[in-house]
């Protein structure tokens, strides 16, 4: 069950990292569901994602105290970046014009 909270913690934050690149970086200033959407896909399919998830699932359940819990996710988001060089290019082609607009949540 650590594990799993682990890995939703670490997921959420690495996924409000990407929208926070996508749009308060680039000074835009609509916070949408289309932003929100292409944070997730990017996530969901990166290297990033399965590179975190692999290391979360080699952990003994032993270290999983509540501190340790707090460190270990630590751990997984300062990588940020450095994993996954093709999700750094992914987010950079991102436009403003991809994310303008409004959209459904569901299609």
């Amino acid at each position: 069950m650590q594990q799993k909270f682990i890995a939703y913690i670490a997921d959420l934050t690495n996924v409000l990292d990407i929208l926070f690149t996508l749009t308060a970086s680039r000074n835009e200033e609509n916070l949408n569901v289309r932003a929100t959407k292409a944070a997730w896909k990017a996530y969901y399919g990166s290297t990033r994602r399965v590179h975190v998830h692999a290391q979360i699932m080699g952990r003994s359940l032993s270290i999983f105290g509540s501190s340790g819990v707090i460190s270990e996710v630590e751990t997984l988001v300062r990588q940020r970046y450095v994993i996954d060089k093709e999700l750094t290019e992914k987010i950079g082609e991102v436009s403003a014009g991809d994310l303008e607009g409004e959209e459904s949540w569901y299609p």
